[in-house]
Protein backbone atom coordinates (compact mmCIF):
# COMPACT_ATOMS: atom_id res chain seq x y z
CA UNK A 1 0.00 0.00 0.00
CA UNK A 2 1.15 3.56 -0.72
CA UNK A 3 2.25 5.35 2.46
CA UNK A 4 -1.14 6.62 3.67
CA UNK A 5 0.34 8.87 6.33
CA UNK A 6 2.51 10.61 3.78
CA UNK A 7 -0.40 11.04 1.34
CA UNK A 8 -2.55 12.63 4.07
CA UNK A 9 0.22 15.00 5.19
CA UNK A 10 0.80 16.13 1.62
CA UNK A 11 -2.85 17.13 1.12
CA UNK A 12 -3.43 20.85 0.84
CA UNK A 13 -5.76 22.55 3.34
CA UNK A 14 -8.72 22.68 0.93
CA UNK A 15 -8.63 18.94 0.18
CA UNK A 16 -8.11 18.07 3.85
CA UNK A 17 -11.12 20.16 4.88
CA UNK A 18 -13.34 18.62 2.18
CA UNK A 19 -12.33 15.07 3.12
CA UNK A 20 -12.95 15.83 6.81
CA UNK A 21 -16.39 17.28 6.01
CA UNK A 22 -17.25 14.23 3.88
CA UNK A 23 -16.26 11.80 6.64
CA UNK A 24 -18.28 13.76 9.19
CA UNK A 25 -21.33 13.85 6.90
CA UNK A 26 -21.22 10.07 6.47
CA UNK A 27 -20.67 9.56 10.21
CA UNK A 28 -17.46 7.59 9.47
CA UNK A 29 -15.98 8.15 12.90
CA UNK A 30 -13.09 5.68 12.74
CA UNK A 31 -12.01 6.92 9.31
CA UNK A 32 -12.20 10.49 10.62
CA UNK A 33 -10.12 9.64 13.71
CA UNK A 34 -7.47 7.86 11.65
CA UNK A 35 -7.38 10.78 9.18
CA UNK A 36 -6.98 13.28 12.05
CA UNK A 37 -4.22 11.26 13.73
CA UNK A 38 -2.23 11.07 10.50
CA UNK A 39 -2.87 14.72 9.71
CA UNK A 40 -1.48 15.78 13.10
CA UNK A 41 1.60 13.53 12.72
CA UNK A 42 1.95 13.08 16.46
CA UNK A 43 1.45 9.33 16.86
CA UNK A 44 2.95 6.07 15.63
CA UNK A 45 0.82 3.41 13.92
CA UNK A 46 0.96 1.25 17.05
CA UNK A 47 -0.33 4.10 19.23
CA UNK A 48 -3.12 4.91 16.75
CA UNK A 49 -4.14 1.27 16.48
CA UNK A 50 -4.41 1.00 20.26
CA UNK A 51 -6.42 4.22 20.53
CA UNK A 52 -8.84 2.95 17.87
CA UNK A 53 -8.99 -0.48 19.54
CA UNK A 54 -8.15 -2.31 16.30
CA UNK A 55 -6.15 -5.51 15.79
CA UNK A 56 -3.37 -5.42 13.16
CA UNK A 57 -5.54 -6.99 10.43
CA UNK A 58 -8.57 -4.73 10.95
CA UNK A 59 -6.28 -1.69 11.21
CA UNK A 60 -4.76 -2.55 7.83
CA UNK A 61 -8.25 -2.82 6.31
CA UNK A 62 -9.22 0.52 7.88
CA UNK A 63 -6.16 2.19 6.36
CA UNK A 64 -6.82 0.61 2.98
CA UNK A 65 -10.43 1.81 2.86
CA UNK A 66 -9.49 5.32 3.99
CA UNK A 67 -6.92 5.42 1.20
CA UNK A 68 -9.64 4.42 -1.29
CA UNK A 69 -11.84 7.28 -0.08
CA UNK A 70 -8.99 9.81 -0.39
CA UNK A 71 -8.07 8.46 -3.81
CA UNK A 72 -11.67 8.82 -5.00
CA UNK A 73 -11.84 12.40 -3.69
CA UNK A 74 -8.59 13.37 -5.44
CA UNK A 75 -9.72 11.78 -8.69
CA UNK A 76 -13.02 13.69 -8.58
CA UNK A 77 -11.23 16.99 -8.00
CA UNK A 78 -9.01 16.69 -11.07
CA UNK A 79 -9.88 19.60 -13.32
CA UNK A 80 -9.53 19.29 -17.07
CA UNK A 81 -11.31 21.07 -19.91
CA UNK A 82 -11.27 17.72 -21.73
CA UNK A 83 -13.26 15.86 -19.08
CA UNK A 84 -16.70 16.47 -20.63
CA UNK A 85 -15.50 15.36 -24.05
CA UNK A 86 -13.95 12.17 -22.66
CA UNK A 87 -17.26 11.36 -20.92
CA UNK A 88 -19.05 11.76 -24.24
CA UNK A 89 -16.53 9.44 -25.92
CA UNK A 90 -17.16 6.75 -23.30
CA UNK A 91 -20.90 6.92 -24.08
CA UNK A 92 -20.38 6.06 -27.78
CA UNK A 93 -21.43 2.37 -27.41
CA UNK A 94 -24.77 3.52 -26.02
CA UNK A 95 -25.04 6.10 -28.80
CA UNK A 96 -24.56 3.43 -31.49
CA UNK A 97 -27.07 0.98 -30.06
CA UNK A 98 -29.72 3.33 -28.77
CA UNK A 99 -29.90 6.26 -31.22
CA UNK A 100 -31.07 6.82 -34.76
CA UNK A 101 -28.30 6.74 -37.38
CA UNK A 102 -28.71 10.40 -38.43
CA UNK A 103 -28.68 11.65 -34.84
CA UNK A 104 -25.68 9.46 -33.94
CA UNK A 105 -23.77 10.65 -37.01
CA UNK A 106 -24.49 14.28 -36.11
CA UNK A 107 -23.22 13.81 -32.55
CA UNK A 108 -20.14 11.92 -33.70
CA UNK A 109 -19.25 14.60 -36.26
CA UNK A 110 -19.48 17.25 -33.54
CA UNK A 111 -17.27 15.13 -31.30
CA UNK A 112 -14.80 14.81 -34.17
CA UNK A 113 -14.55 18.63 -34.39
CA UNK A 114 -13.99 19.00 -30.65
CA UNK A 115 -11.41 16.23 -30.50
CA UNK A 116 -9.51 17.71 -33.44
CA UNK A 117 -9.55 21.06 -31.67
CA UNK A 118 -7.94 19.50 -28.60
CA UNK A 119 -5.69 17.22 -30.68
CA UNK A 120 -6.85 14.00 -29.02
CA UNK A 121 -6.03 11.32 -31.62
CA UNK A 122 -6.58 8.37 -29.30
CA UNK A 123 -10.18 9.41 -28.61
CA UNK A 124 -10.62 10.20 -32.31
CA UNK A 125 -9.93 6.57 -33.16
CA UNK A 126 -12.99 5.64 -31.07
CA UNK A 127 -15.09 8.19 -32.96
CA UNK A 128 -13.89 7.00 -36.38
CA UNK A 129 -14.43 3.39 -35.37
CA UNK A 130 -18.03 4.31 -34.54
CA UNK A 131 -18.47 6.23 -37.80
CA UNK A 132 -17.19 3.16 -39.66
CA UNK A 133 -19.94 1.08 -38.08
CA UNK A 134 -22.81 3.42 -38.94
CA UNK A 135 -21.55 3.92 -42.52
CA UNK A 136 -20.84 0.25 -43.15
CA UNK A 137 -23.34 0.10 -46.03
CA UNK A 138 -22.40 3.45 -47.61
CA UNK A 139 -19.55 4.81 -49.70
CA UNK A 140 -18.27 6.75 -46.65
CA UNK A 141 -17.12 3.56 -44.95
CA UNK A 142 -13.78 3.54 -46.81
CA UNK A 143 -13.23 7.24 -45.93
CA UNK A 144 -13.70 6.62 -42.20
CA UNK A 145 -11.62 3.43 -42.35
CA UNK A 146 -8.73 5.47 -43.70
CA UNK A 147 -9.16 8.13 -41.00
CA UNK A 148 -9.31 5.42 -38.36
CA UNK A 149 -6.10 3.74 -39.59
CA UNK A 150 -4.33 7.09 -39.89
CA UNK A 151 -5.19 8.11 -36.34
CA UNK A 152 -4.21 4.72 -34.92
CA UNK A 153 -0.80 5.16 -36.54
CA UNK A 154 -0.62 8.78 -35.39
CA UNK A 155 -1.45 7.78 -31.81
CA UNK A 156 1.34 5.21 -31.89
CA UNK A 157 3.70 7.89 -33.22
CA UNK A 158 2.82 10.21 -30.34
CA UNK A 159 3.42 7.41 -27.86
CA UNK A 160 6.74 6.63 -29.51
CA UNK A 161 7.76 10.31 -29.42
CA UNK A 162 7.04 10.52 -25.70
CA UNK A 163 8.92 7.26 -25.09
CA UNK A 164 11.92 8.65 -26.98
CA UNK A 165 11.70 11.83 -24.87
CA UNK A 166 11.68 9.75 -21.70
CA UNK A 167 14.63 7.68 -22.90
CA UNK A 168 16.57 10.81 -23.86
CA UNK A 169 15.98 12.44 -20.46
CA UNK A 170 16.93 9.27 -18.58
CA UNK A 171 20.18 8.89 -20.57
CA UNK A 172 20.93 12.59 -20.13
CA UNK A 173 20.70 12.20 -16.34
CA UNK A 174 23.05 9.23 -16.50
CA UNK A 175 25.52 11.14 -18.66
CA UNK A 176 25.38 14.18 -16.36
CA UNK A 177 26.67 12.05 -13.49
CA UNK A 178 29.06 9.79 -15.41
CA UNK A 179 30.45 12.23 -18.02
CA UNK A 180 31.18 9.14 -20.07
CA UNK A 181 31.85 10.52 -23.56
CA UNK A 182 31.44 7.09 -25.12
CA UNK A 183 27.69 7.37 -24.44
CA UNK A 184 27.26 10.53 -26.53
CA UNK A 185 26.52 8.70 -29.79
CA UNK A 186 23.35 7.32 -28.22
CA UNK A 187 21.88 10.83 -28.01
CA UNK A 188 22.30 11.28 -31.76
CA UNK A 189 20.50 7.99 -32.38
CA UNK A 190 17.55 8.96 -30.16
CA UNK A 191 17.35 12.42 -31.70
CA UNK A 192 17.42 11.12 -35.27
CA UNK A 193 14.72 8.56 -34.47
CA UNK A 194 12.48 11.26 -33.01
CA UNK A 195 13.04 13.49 -36.04
CA UNK A 196 12.09 10.60 -38.34
CA UNK A 197 8.91 10.00 -36.34
CA UNK A 198 7.99 13.70 -36.45
CA UNK A 199 8.34 13.78 -40.26
CA UNK A 200 5.51 11.27 -40.62
CA UNK A 201 2.79 13.66 -39.43
CA UNK A 202 2.10 17.38 -39.28
CA UNK A 203 1.47 17.64 -35.53
CA UNK A 204 2.12 20.46 -33.08
CA UNK A 205 2.56 17.88 -30.30
CA UNK A 206 5.31 16.08 -32.22
CA UNK A 207 6.96 19.41 -33.05
CA UNK A 208 6.78 20.42 -29.39
CA UNK A 209 8.47 17.21 -28.21
CA UNK A 210 11.15 17.56 -30.87
CA UNK A 211 11.82 21.15 -29.76
CA UNK A 212 12.17 20.14 -26.10
CA UNK A 213 14.64 17.43 -27.07
CA UNK A 214 16.63 19.72 -29.37
CA UNK A 215 16.89 22.48 -26.75
CA UNK A 216 17.99 19.98 -24.08
CA UNK A 217 20.45 18.43 -26.54
CA UNK A 218 22.05 21.84 -27.11
CA UNK A 219 22.01 22.98 -23.46
CA UNK A 220 23.13 19.93 -21.51
CA UNK A 221 25.42 18.00 -23.82
CA UNK A 222 29.02 18.95 -24.71
CA UNK A 223 29.32 21.79 -27.20
CA UNK A 224 31.03 19.52 -29.70
CA UNK A 225 27.84 17.44 -29.82
CA UNK A 226 25.35 20.27 -29.46
CA UNK A 227 27.16 22.16 -32.20
CA UNK A 228 25.29 20.00 -34.72
CA UNK A 229 22.14 22.01 -33.99
CA UNK A 230 21.06 24.27 -36.84
CA UNK A 231 18.73 26.54 -34.84
CA UNK A 232 19.50 28.52 -31.68
CA UNK A 233 18.03 27.42 -28.35
CA UNK A 234 16.28 30.76 -27.96
CA UNK A 235 14.47 30.40 -31.30
CA UNK A 236 13.49 26.80 -30.54
CA UNK A 237 11.95 27.80 -27.22
CA UNK A 238 10.13 30.79 -28.71
CA UNK A 239 8.59 28.35 -31.24
CA UNK A 240 7.34 26.30 -28.29
CA UNK A 241 5.78 29.38 -26.75
CA UNK A 242 3.94 30.07 -30.02
CA UNK A 243 2.53 26.53 -30.03
CA UNK A 244 1.30 26.95 -26.43
CA UNK A 245 -0.36 30.26 -27.32
CA UNK A 246 -1.96 28.75 -30.41
CA UNK A 247 -3.52 25.85 -28.45
CA UNK A 248 -4.63 27.39 -25.12
CA UNK A 249 -7.14 24.58 -24.48
CA UNK A 250 -4.51 21.85 -24.54
CA UNK A 251 -4.20 20.59 -20.95
CA UNK A 252 -0.76 19.03 -21.52
CA UNK A 253 0.72 22.38 -22.54
CA UNK A 254 -0.72 23.92 -19.39
CA UNK A 255 1.91 21.91 -17.50
CA UNK A 256 4.64 21.53 -20.10
CA UNK A 257 5.08 25.30 -20.30
CA UNK A 258 7.08 24.88 -17.07
CA UNK A 259 9.55 22.73 -19.02
CA UNK A 260 9.94 25.60 -21.50
CA UNK A 261 10.45 28.06 -18.64
CA UNK A 262 13.08 25.70 -17.20
CA UNK A 263 14.95 25.52 -20.49
CA UNK A 264 14.77 29.31 -20.91
CA UNK A 265 16.13 29.71 -17.37
CA UNK A 266 19.01 27.28 -18.00
CA UNK A 267 19.80 28.99 -21.30
CA UNK A 268 20.05 32.50 -19.81
CA UNK A 269 21.75 31.13 -16.69
CA UNK A 270 24.46 29.49 -18.81
CA UNK A 271 25.05 32.83 -20.54
CA UNK A 272 25.05 34.76 -17.26
CA UNK A 273 22.18 37.03 -18.35
CA UNK A 274 20.65 37.50 -14.89
CA UNK A 275 18.03 40.03 -16.00
CA UNK A 276 16.40 37.57 -18.43
CA UNK A 277 16.99 34.61 -16.15
CA UNK A 278 15.04 36.19 -13.26
CA UNK A 279 11.54 36.03 -14.75
CA UNK A 280 11.78 32.30 -15.37
CA UNK A 281 13.45 31.67 -12.01
CA UNK A 282 10.53 33.26 -10.14
CA UNK A 283 7.93 31.14 -11.94
CA UNK A 284 9.82 27.87 -11.45
CA UNK A 285 10.74 28.54 -7.86
CA UNK A 286 7.07 29.22 -7.10
CA UNK A 287 6.26 25.85 -8.73
CA UNK A 288 8.52 23.84 -6.41
CA UNK A 289 8.39 21.10 -5.31
CA UNK A 290 5.74 20.09 -7.88
CA UNK A 291 8.11 20.87 -10.75
CA UNK A 292 10.36 18.03 -9.57
CA UNK A 293 7.69 15.59 -10.77
CA UNK A 294 8.46 16.57 -14.39
CA UNK A 295 11.28 14.04 -14.67
CA UNK A 296 9.80 12.44 -17.81
CA UNK A 297 10.31 15.58 -19.91
CA UNK A 298 13.47 17.08 -18.37
CA UNK A 299 15.93 16.71 -15.50
CA UNK A 300 14.11 19.04 -13.08
CA UNK A 301 16.65 18.85 -10.26
CA UNK A 302 19.17 20.57 -12.52
CA UNK A 303 17.16 23.69 -11.69
CA UNK A 304 18.04 23.21 -8.00
CA UNK A 305 21.78 23.14 -8.73
CA UNK A 306 21.49 26.20 -10.99
CA UNK A 307 19.42 27.84 -8.27
CA UNK A 308 22.31 27.26 -5.86
CA UNK A 309 24.82 28.70 -8.36
CA UNK A 310 22.57 31.73 -8.76
CA UNK A 311 22.24 32.19 -4.98
CA UNK A 312 26.02 32.01 -4.55
CA UNK A 313 26.44 34.66 -7.25
CA UNK A 314 23.85 36.94 -5.58
CA UNK A 315 25.07 36.22 -2.04
CA UNK A 316 21.74 34.74 -0.91
CA UNK A 317 22.86 31.14 -0.37
CA UNK A 318 22.42 31.29 3.42
CA UNK A 319 18.66 31.81 3.01
CA UNK A 320 17.99 28.56 1.19
CA UNK A 321 18.16 26.23 4.21
CA UNK A 322 15.14 27.76 5.95
CA UNK A 323 13.29 28.06 2.64
CA UNK A 324 13.84 24.35 1.96
CA UNK A 325 12.53 23.34 5.39
CA UNK A 326 9.15 24.76 4.39
CA UNK A 327 9.19 24.06 0.67
CA UNK A 328 10.17 20.37 0.86
CA UNK A 329 8.56 19.57 4.21
CA UNK A 330 6.19 16.95 2.78
CA UNK A 331 8.03 16.17 -0.43
CA UNK A 332 9.74 12.88 -1.20
CA UNK A 333 11.90 12.44 -4.28
CA UNK A 334 11.43 9.34 -6.45
CA UNK A 335 14.27 7.21 -5.06
CA UNK A 336 14.39 5.02 -8.16
CA UNK A 337 15.36 8.03 -10.27
CA UNK A 338 19.00 8.03 -9.18
CA UNK A 339 20.32 11.02 -11.22
CA UNK A 340 17.64 13.33 -9.81
CA UNK A 341 18.08 11.89 -6.31
CA UNK A 342 21.78 12.78 -6.43
CA UNK A 343 21.07 16.37 -7.52
CA UNK A 344 18.33 16.79 -4.92
CA UNK A 345 20.51 15.55 -2.04
CA UNK A 346 23.49 17.64 -3.16
CA UNK A 347 21.27 20.73 -3.22
CA UNK A 348 19.85 20.04 0.26
CA UNK A 349 23.30 19.34 1.69
CA UNK A 350 24.71 22.54 0.17
CA UNK A 351 21.85 24.56 1.63
CA UNK A 352 22.68 23.12 5.05
CA UNK A 353 26.40 23.68 4.46
CA UNK A 354 25.97 27.39 3.72
CA UNK A 355 23.74 27.73 6.80
CA UNK A 356 26.61 26.17 8.81
CA UNK A 357 24.40 23.20 9.65
CA UNK A 358 27.30 20.88 8.97
CA UNK A 359 25.88 17.86 10.79
CA UNK A 360 22.78 18.01 8.59
CA UNK A 361 24.86 18.34 5.44
CA UNK A 362 26.99 15.34 6.46
CA UNK A 363 23.90 13.26 7.28
CA UNK A 364 22.32 13.97 3.88
CA UNK A 365 25.49 13.16 1.93
CA UNK A 366 26.30 10.05 3.95
CA UNK A 367 22.73 8.84 3.49
CA UNK A 368 23.04 9.42 -0.26
CA UNK A 369 26.28 7.41 -0.44
CA UNK A 370 24.69 4.56 1.55
CA UNK A 371 21.46 4.47 -0.49
CA UNK A 372 22.73 4.97 -4.05
CA UNK A 373 25.11 2.95 -6.17
CA UNK A 374 27.69 5.20 -7.84
CA UNK A 375 29.08 2.30 -9.88
CA UNK A 376 28.24 3.98 -13.20
CA UNK A 377 28.41 7.56 -11.91
CA UNK A 378 32.09 8.16 -11.21
CA UNK A 379 31.88 11.92 -11.80
CA UNK A 380 29.05 12.30 -9.29
CA UNK A 381 30.84 10.05 -6.78
CA UNK A 382 33.94 12.26 -6.87
CA UNK A 383 31.89 15.43 -6.51
CA UNK A 384 29.70 14.11 -3.67
CA UNK A 385 32.59 12.68 -1.68
CA UNK A 386 34.69 15.83 -2.03
CA UNK A 387 31.70 17.79 -0.72
CA UNK A 388 31.38 15.28 2.14
CA UNK A 389 35.06 15.76 3.03
CA UNK A 390 34.58 19.53 3.02
CA UNK A 391 31.45 19.28 5.22
CA UNK A 392 33.24 16.99 7.69
CA UNK A 393 36.18 19.34 7.71
CA UNK A 394 34.05 22.41 8.45
CA UNK A 395 32.16 20.47 11.11
CA UNK A 396 35.39 19.54 12.89
CA UNK A 397 35.15 15.83 11.99
CA UNK A 398 38.80 15.55 10.94
CA UNK A 399 39.16 11.77 11.19
CA UNK A 400 36.07 11.18 9.07
CA UNK A 401 37.20 13.82 6.59
CA UNK A 402 40.61 12.18 6.28
CA UNK A 403 39.19 8.68 5.76
CA UNK A 404 36.79 9.79 3.01
CA UNK A 405 39.53 11.90 1.38
CA UNK A 406 41.94 8.96 1.20
CA UNK A 407 39.22 6.81 -0.36
CA UNK A 408 38.17 9.29 -3.03
CA UNK A 409 41.75 10.38 -3.84
CA UNK A 410 42.59 6.78 -4.77
CA UNK A 411 39.52 6.73 -7.01
CA UNK A 412 40.56 9.99 -8.69
CA UNK A 413 44.03 8.64 -9.44
CA UNK A 414 42.43 5.56 -11.05
CA UNK A 415 40.35 7.62 -13.51
CA UNK A 416 42.82 10.45 -14.11
CA UNK A 417 45.06 8.61 -16.54
CA UNK A 418 44.71 11.29 -19.22
CA UNK A 419 44.57 14.27 -16.86
CA UNK A 420 40.81 14.80 -17.25
CA UNK A 421 40.36 14.96 -13.49
CA UNK A 422 43.28 17.21 -12.59
CA UNK A 423 40.66 19.58 -11.20
CA UNK A 424 39.39 16.97 -8.70
CA UNK A 425 42.96 15.97 -7.81
CA UNK A 426 43.87 19.60 -7.12
CA UNK A 427 40.78 20.12 -4.98
CA UNK A 428 41.58 17.00 -2.97
CA UNK A 429 45.07 18.43 -2.41
CA UNK A 430 43.51 21.67 -1.17
CA UNK A 431 41.45 19.69 1.37
CA UNK A 432 44.52 17.70 2.38
CA UNK A 433 46.38 20.96 3.12
CA UNK A 434 43.53 22.10 5.37
CA UNK A 435 43.37 18.80 7.26
CA UNK A 436 47.14 18.63 7.69
CA UNK A 437 46.99 21.77 9.85
CA UNK A 438 50.07 23.61 8.65
CA UNK A 439 51.17 26.72 10.48
CA UNK A 440 48.71 29.53 9.81
CA UNK A 441 51.28 31.67 7.98
CA UNK A 442 51.92 29.08 5.29
CA UNK A 443 48.57 27.31 5.12
CA UNK A 444 46.74 30.28 3.61
CA UNK A 445 49.31 30.73 0.87
CA UNK A 446 49.14 27.03 0.05
CA UNK A 447 45.33 27.05 -0.01
CA UNK A 448 45.20 30.06 -2.34
CA UNK A 449 47.74 28.40 -4.63
CA UNK A 450 45.66 25.20 -4.84
CA UNK A 451 42.45 27.16 -5.32
CA UNK A 452 43.92 29.01 -8.33
CA UNK A 453 45.19 25.76 -9.81
CA UNK A 454 41.74 24.19 -9.36
CA UNK A 455 40.00 27.11 -11.08
CA UNK A 456 42.40 26.89 -14.04
CA UNK A 457 41.87 23.13 -14.39
CA UNK A 458 38.11 23.20 -13.78
CA UNK A 459 36.77 23.37 -17.33
CA UNK A 460 35.43 21.15 -20.07
CA UNK A 461 33.10 18.19 -19.68
CA UNK A 462 34.59 17.16 -16.30
CA UNK A 463 33.94 20.53 -14.65
CA UNK A 464 32.65 20.16 -11.09
CA UNK A 465 31.80 21.88 -7.78
CA UNK A 466 30.44 24.91 -9.66
CA UNK A 467 28.15 25.75 -6.73
CA UNK A 468 30.99 26.26 -4.23
CA UNK A 469 31.67 29.82 -3.14
CA UNK A 470 35.46 29.80 -3.14
CA UNK A 471 36.04 33.37 -1.95
CA UNK A 472 38.37 34.78 0.73
CA UNK A 473 35.99 33.66 3.48
CA UNK A 474 36.17 30.10 2.10
CA UNK A 475 39.99 30.14 2.28
CA UNK A 476 39.87 31.60 5.79
CA UNK A 477 37.47 28.87 6.87
CA UNK A 478 39.74 26.14 5.50
CA UNK A 479 42.72 27.75 7.21
CA UNK A 480 40.99 27.65 10.61
CA UNK A 481 38.00 25.27 10.41
CA UNK A 482 37.69 24.81 14.20
CA UNK A 483 37.02 28.50 14.70
CA UNK A 484 33.89 28.29 12.50
CA UNK A 485 32.13 25.90 14.87
CA UNK A 486 31.39 28.68 17.30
Amino acid sequence: MINLKQVIQQLDITDAEKITAGLKASNAQKFLSLFSFYRDDGHSDTEIREKLNENPRSFYVLKSRLYDKIQEHLLNTLESPKSDIVKKVTSIPELLLNTSRNKAASILKRLEEQLNEYDMPNELTTVYNALKKITLHTDKYYHYSQLYNRHVAYTLSLDKAEDLMGSFVMRMGEYYHSRDDSALNLFDIIREELMSTCKLYQSHHLTFFQNILNASYSLFLPKITAGKMEESVENILHDCEKIIQEYPKDSLYRYLKNVIYFLFFEYYHSLGITRKEDQYYDVLNASLPQFLYYNYYCMPTKFLLSKMERAVLLGTEVRLYEENNQMFKNFEIDKKDVPNVINYCVYLSLSAFYAREYKTAIKILQGLINDVSFKNFIHAEIEVKLLLVLSNLMGGEYDLAWNVLKNITRKIYEVNKTGEYDNALTFSSLLRVSISGQKSKTIKESLVKHKKRFELANSGTKRMLTWLKMDDAFIDALARPLKLQG
